[in-house]
Protein backbone atom coordinates (compact mmCIF):
# COMPACT_ATOMS: atom_id res chain seq x y z
CA UNK A 1 0.00 0.00 0.00
CA UNK A 2 7.67 9.56 2.54
CA UNK A 3 7.63 12.62 0.38
CA UNK A 4 10.59 12.94 -2.38
CA UNK A 5 9.16 16.27 -3.42
CA UNK A 6 7.20 17.03 -6.33
CA UNK A 7 10.65 17.12 -8.86
CA UNK A 8 12.03 13.85 -10.52
CA UNK A 9 14.77 12.07 -9.42
CA UNK A 10 16.73 13.22 -6.41
CA UNK A 11 20.23 14.19 -6.26
CA UNK A 12 22.12 10.96 -4.70
CA UNK A 13 19.06 8.40 -6.53
CA UNK A 14 21.24 6.14 -8.33
CA UNK A 15 20.93 4.07 -11.30
CA UNK A 16 21.53 3.26 -14.98
CA UNK A 17 20.12 5.08 -17.43
CA UNK A 18 16.82 3.23 -18.86
CA UNK A 19 15.54 4.14 -22.60
CA UNK A 20 12.29 2.60 -23.50
CA UNK A 21 12.77 2.09 -27.74
CA UNK A 22 9.35 1.83 -29.50
CA UNK A 23 11.05 2.42 -32.74
CA UNK A 24 12.95 -0.87 -32.08
CA UNK A 25 9.69 -2.71 -31.29
CA UNK A 26 8.10 -1.81 -34.53
CA UNK A 27 11.13 -2.17 -36.57
CA UNK A 28 11.52 -5.63 -35.33
CA UNK A 29 8.18 -6.91 -36.49
CA UNK A 30 6.57 -4.01 -38.64
CA UNK A 31 3.29 -5.94 -39.52
CA UNK A 32 2.26 -7.21 -36.18
CA UNK A 33 3.30 -3.32 -34.87
CA UNK A 34 0.46 -1.78 -36.96
CA UNK A 35 -1.76 -4.61 -35.91
CA UNK A 36 -0.94 -3.86 -32.11
CA UNK A 37 -1.70 -0.30 -33.35
CA UNK A 38 -4.75 -0.53 -35.04
CA UNK A 39 -6.27 -2.44 -32.01
CA UNK A 40 -5.01 -0.25 -29.28
CA UNK A 41 -3.97 3.11 -30.45
CA UNK A 42 -3.70 5.43 -27.88
CA UNK A 43 -3.13 2.86 -25.08
CA UNK A 44 -0.09 1.33 -27.24
CA UNK A 45 1.40 4.57 -26.92
CA UNK A 46 0.63 5.63 -23.12
CA UNK A 47 1.81 1.79 -22.35
CA UNK A 48 5.08 2.93 -23.86
CA UNK A 49 5.32 5.79 -22.00
CA UNK A 50 4.86 4.44 -18.87
CA UNK A 51 6.14 1.31 -18.69
CA UNK A 52 9.58 -0.53 -19.63
CA UNK A 53 8.88 -2.90 -22.50
CA UNK A 54 11.33 -5.72 -24.33
CA UNK A 55 8.90 -7.38 -26.50
CA UNK A 56 5.97 -6.81 -28.79
CA UNK A 57 4.96 -10.28 -27.20
CA UNK A 58 5.21 -8.48 -23.71
CA UNK A 59 3.65 -5.25 -24.41
CA UNK A 60 0.32 -7.10 -26.10
CA UNK A 61 0.08 -9.45 -22.92
CA UNK A 62 -0.17 -6.36 -20.63
CA UNK A 63 -2.45 -4.69 -23.45
CA UNK A 64 -4.94 -7.44 -23.05
CA UNK A 65 -4.37 -7.53 -19.02
CA UNK A 66 -5.28 -4.35 -18.58
CA UNK A 67 -8.27 -3.82 -20.82
CA UNK A 68 -9.73 -7.27 -18.62
CA UNK A 69 -8.90 -5.06 -15.36
CA UNK A 70 -12.36 -4.47 -13.45
CA UNK A 71 -12.60 -0.66 -13.40
CA UNK A 72 -16.25 -0.94 -12.85
CA UNK A 73 -18.07 -2.04 -9.69
CA UNK A 74 -19.45 -5.09 -9.62
CA UNK A 75 -22.96 -4.72 -7.76
CA UNK A 76 -23.12 -5.87 -4.41
CA UNK A 77 -20.00 -7.08 -4.06
CA UNK A 78 -18.96 -5.22 -1.31
CA UNK A 79 -21.88 -5.30 0.43
CA UNK A 80 -22.29 -9.54 -0.11
CA UNK A 81 -18.40 -9.79 2.40
CA UNK A 82 -19.17 -10.77 5.60
CA UNK A 83 -16.16 -10.91 7.66
CA UNK A 84 -17.67 -13.67 10.07
CA UNK A 85 -18.55 -15.91 7.62
CA UNK A 86 -16.38 -18.79 7.53
CA UNK A 87 -14.84 -19.70 3.80
CA UNK A 88 -13.65 -23.39 3.11
CA UNK A 89 -10.11 -23.94 3.43
CA UNK A 90 -9.51 -20.43 4.77
CA UNK A 91 -9.17 -19.02 8.41
CA UNK A 92 -8.99 -15.20 9.14
CA UNK A 93 -8.03 -13.98 12.67
CA UNK A 94 -8.67 -10.56 13.18
CA UNK A 95 -7.60 -8.36 16.05
CA UNK A 96 -8.98 -4.87 16.47
CA UNK A 97 -6.89 -2.08 18.71
CA UNK A 98 -7.18 1.77 18.74
CA UNK A 99 -3.87 3.94 18.69
CA UNK A 100 -5.02 7.89 19.90
CA UNK A 101 -8.85 7.59 17.92
CA UNK A 102 -7.55 5.39 15.32
CA UNK A 103 -9.14 2.22 15.16
CA UNK A 104 -7.05 -0.71 13.51
CA UNK A 105 -7.67 -3.97 12.55
CA UNK A 106 -4.38 -6.32 12.13
CA UNK A 107 -5.83 -10.23 10.38
CA UNK A 108 -3.69 -12.90 10.03
CA UNK A 109 -4.88 -14.79 6.91
CA UNK A 110 -4.46 -18.71 6.80
CA UNK A 111 -4.99 -20.08 3.41
CA UNK A 112 -4.87 -23.22 1.47
CA UNK A 113 -1.88 -26.01 1.67
CA UNK A 114 -0.67 -23.93 4.70
CA UNK A 115 0.04 -20.45 2.71
CA UNK A 116 0.10 -17.55 5.21
CA UNK A 117 -0.79 -13.74 5.03
CA UNK A 118 -1.12 -10.58 7.03
CA UNK A 119 -3.14 -7.47 6.27
CA UNK A 120 -3.67 -4.30 8.67
CA UNK A 121 -5.84 -1.26 8.10
CA UNK A 122 -6.72 1.46 9.98
CA UNK A 123 -9.59 4.52 10.10
CA UNK A 124 -9.43 7.91 11.43
CA UNK A 125 -13.15 8.68 12.32
CA UNK A 126 -12.11 12.38 12.67
CA UNK A 127 -10.51 12.93 9.94
CA UNK A 128 -12.53 9.90 7.82
CA UNK A 129 -9.03 8.66 6.41
CA UNK A 130 -8.75 5.01 5.60
CA UNK A 131 -5.31 3.92 6.22
CA UNK A 132 -4.17 0.78 4.00
CA UNK A 133 -1.31 -0.22 5.89
CA UNK A 134 0.15 -3.95 5.00
CA UNK A 135 -0.66 -6.25 2.76
CA UNK A 136 1.34 -9.61 2.45
CA UNK A 137 -0.02 -12.24 0.50
CA UNK A 138 3.27 -14.25 0.88
CA UNK A 139 5.52 -13.30 4.30
CA UNK A 140 9.13 -13.50 4.33
CA UNK A 141 11.38 -16.15 3.28
CA UNK A 142 8.09 -18.15 1.86
CA UNK A 143 7.87 -19.73 -1.71
CA UNK A 144 4.52 -19.83 -1.73
CA UNK A 145 1.97 -17.15 -0.86
CA UNK A 146 -1.65 -16.95 -0.71
CA UNK A 147 -3.98 -17.62 -3.32
CA UNK A 148 -4.77 -14.64 -5.55
CA UNK A 149 -8.47 -15.25 -5.23
CA UNK A 150 -10.86 -15.72 -2.62
CA UNK A 151 -14.40 -17.59 -3.61
CA UNK A 152 -16.44 -16.14 -0.86
CA UNK A 153 -19.25 -14.34 -0.46
CA UNK A 154 -22.47 -14.96 -2.63
CA UNK A 155 -21.17 -12.22 -5.66
CA UNK A 156 -17.42 -12.74 -7.37
CA UNK A 157 -15.85 -9.90 -8.72
CA UNK A 158 -14.97 -11.87 -11.84
CA UNK A 159 -17.27 -14.40 -12.39
CA UNK A 160 -16.07 -17.98 -12.40
CA UNK A 161 -12.97 -17.07 -10.34
CA UNK A 162 -13.61 -15.60 -7.16
CA UNK A 163 -12.68 -11.77 -5.90
CA UNK A 164 -8.79 -11.20 -5.25
CA UNK A 165 -7.36 -11.94 -2.12
CA UNK A 166 -6.74 -8.41 -1.59
CA UNK A 167 -9.93 -6.76 -1.77
CA UNK A 168 -11.64 -9.76 -0.52
CA UNK A 169 -9.48 -9.52 2.93
CA UNK A 170 -9.53 -5.72 3.08
CA UNK A 171 -13.60 -5.81 2.30
CA UNK A 172 -13.24 -7.72 5.57
CA UNK A 173 -11.33 -5.02 7.62
CA UNK A 174 -13.17 -2.41 6.12
CA UNK A 175 -16.38 -3.88 7.36
CA UNK A 176 -15.39 -4.87 10.82
CA UNK A 177 -14.03 -0.94 11.11
CA UNK A 178 -17.28 0.61 10.38
CA UNK A 179 -18.71 -2.19 13.52
CA UNK A 180 -16.12 -0.40 15.60
CA UNK A 181 -16.44 3.22 15.06
CA UNK A 182 -20.26 3.60 13.70
CA UNK A 183 -18.61 5.53 10.43
CA UNK A 184 -19.27 4.83 6.60
CA UNK A 185 -17.92 7.69 4.99
CA UNK A 186 -14.48 7.57 4.05
CA UNK A 187 -12.92 11.03 2.86
CA UNK A 188 -9.35 10.18 2.22
CA UNK A 189 -7.11 6.95 1.69
CA UNK A 190 -3.44 6.40 2.80
CA UNK A 191 -1.00 3.89 1.47
CA UNK A 192 1.72 3.24 4.22
CA UNK A 193 5.00 2.60 4.14
CA UNK A 194 5.10 0.96 0.70
CA UNK A 195 6.96 -1.80 0.38
CA UNK A 196 6.01 -3.60 -2.92
CA UNK A 197 8.93 -4.41 -4.65
CA UNK A 198 7.63 -3.57 -8.22
CA UNK A 199 6.06 -0.31 -7.31
CA UNK A 200 9.74 0.72 -5.61
CA UNK A 201 11.23 -0.25 -9.08
CA UNK A 202 8.40 1.03 -11.46
CA UNK A 203 8.85 4.43 -10.09
CA UNK A 204 12.31 4.77 -9.98
CA UNK A 205 12.49 3.92 -13.46
CA UNK A 206 9.74 6.87 -13.93
CA UNK A 207 11.69 8.81 -12.22
CA UNK A 208 14.69 8.69 -14.31
CA UNK A 209 12.83 8.39 -17.79
CA UNK A 210 10.32 11.54 -17.40
CA UNK A 211 12.87 13.81 -14.68
CA UNK A 212 10.36 16.77 -15.68
CA UNK A 213 7.28 15.05 -13.98
CA UNK A 214 6.29 15.13 -10.56
CA UNK A 215 6.06 12.22 -8.08
CA UNK A 216 2.65 12.90 -7.54
CA UNK A 217 2.11 12.41 -11.34
CA UNK A 218 4.43 9.65 -11.84
CA UNK A 219 3.32 7.54 -8.65
CA UNK A 220 -0.29 6.75 -10.29
CA UNK A 221 0.93 4.58 -12.43
CA UNK A 222 1.86 1.45 -10.57
CA UNK A 223 0.50 -1.26 -9.51
CA UNK A 224 -0.06 -0.58 -6.15
CA UNK A 225 -2.07 2.76 -6.88
CA UNK A 226 -4.18 -0.09 -9.17
CA UNK A 227 -4.59 -2.31 -6.69
CA UNK A 228 -5.89 0.41 -4.05
CA UNK A 229 -7.96 2.12 -7.03
CA UNK A 230 -9.73 -1.35 -7.47
CA UNK A 231 -10.63 -1.73 -3.71
CA UNK A 232 -12.46 1.92 -3.41
CA UNK A 233 -14.30 1.49 -7.08
CA UNK A 234 -15.31 -2.17 -5.52
CA UNK A 235 -16.70 -1.05 -2.11
CA UNK A 236 -18.53 2.47 -3.66
CA UNK A 237 -15.78 5.23 -3.88
CA UNK A 238 -14.35 7.17 -6.74
CA UNK A 239 -10.67 9.12 -6.64
CA UNK A 240 -11.23 12.52 -6.61
CA UNK A 241 -8.57 15.34 -7.79
CA UNK A 242 -4.75 13.85 -7.60
CA UNK A 243 -2.66 11.44 -6.20
CA UNK A 244 -0.09 12.74 -3.89
CA UNK A 245 3.52 10.99 -3.06
CA UNK A 246 4.28 11.26 0.34
CA UNK A 247 8.50 11.30 1.39
CA UNK A 248 7.83 12.79 4.98
CA UNK A 249 9.88 8.43 6.39
CA UNK A 250 11.52 7.73 3.21
CA UNK A 251 14.60 6.51 3.04
CA UNK A 252 16.77 5.77 -0.17
CA UNK A 253 18.59 2.43 0.02
CA UNK A 254 19.81 -0.10 -2.34
CA UNK A 255 16.63 -2.10 -3.60
CA UNK A 256 18.37 -5.27 -2.63
CA UNK A 257 18.40 -4.86 1.00
CA UNK A 258 14.78 -4.45 1.15
CA UNK A 259 14.47 -7.80 -1.51
CA UNK A 260 16.76 -9.79 0.75
CA UNK A 261 14.53 -8.97 3.56
CA UNK A 262 11.03 -10.02 1.86
CA UNK A 263 13.30 -12.87 0.30
CA UNK A 264 14.61 -15.15 3.57
CA UNK A 265 16.95 -16.76 1.53
CA UNK A 266 14.39 -18.05 -0.48
CA UNK A 267 15.68 -18.83 -4.25
CA UNK A 268 11.93 -18.75 -5.96
CA UNK A 269 11.34 -15.15 -4.35
CA UNK A 270 15.39 -14.39 -5.37
CA UNK A 271 14.54 -15.22 -8.93
CA UNK A 272 11.00 -13.27 -8.82
CA UNK A 273 12.93 -10.21 -7.41
CA UNK A 274 15.75 -10.60 -10.49
CA UNK A 275 13.26 -10.93 -13.17
CA UNK A 276 12.07 -7.10 -11.71
CA UNK A 277 15.55 -6.18 -12.17
CA UNK A 278 15.81 -7.18 -15.20
CA UNK A 279 12.61 -5.81 -16.64
CA UNK A 280 13.30 -2.10 -15.24
CA UNK A 281 17.13 -2.44 -15.82
CA UNK A 282 18.94 -1.86 -12.27
CA UNK A 283 20.55 -4.09 -9.57
CA UNK A 284 20.59 -4.84 -6.47
CA UNK A 285 22.90 -2.02 -5.61
CA UNK A 286 20.60 0.47 -6.93
CA UNK A 287 19.70 3.45 -4.73
CA UNK A 288 16.22 4.26 -4.41
CA UNK A 289 13.33 5.68 -2.60
CA UNK A 290 11.37 3.04 -0.28
CA UNK A 291 8.91 3.63 2.43
CA UNK A 292 7.22 6.65 0.87
CA UNK A 293 3.26 7.00 1.61
CA UNK A 294 0.60 7.81 -1.35
CA UNK A 295 -2.72 9.90 -0.58
CA UNK A 296 -5.46 10.47 -2.54
CA UNK A 297 -9.15 11.64 -1.93
CA UNK A 298 -12.61 9.64 -2.56
CA UNK A 299 -16.13 10.82 -3.10
CA UNK A 300 -18.69 8.26 -2.98
CA UNK A 301 -19.62 7.47 -6.30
Amino acid sequence: MPDVGRGGAEPGVQGPEVENDPVNLKDSDPQRWEALVSVFGDELLEYLKYQPAHSLTEVENALYNERKRIKKRVGDLFESIDPNTPITDWTFEHIQKSENGTVVITTDVFGPNGTVGYFERAYDPTSKQLELRYAFLRLSGMSIGLPNWVRGGDVFMVEGKGTPTVQYVTFCQMKLLRAATGQTEIAKVKMCSIQNIETVLHLHWLRKRHPEVSNDDLIGHTASVKYAETTMIQSGYQITGGIRYVSDNASARPIGELMKFQEGGDLTRIRENDGLLERFGFTRDTVMEQNFDIEFDVLEA
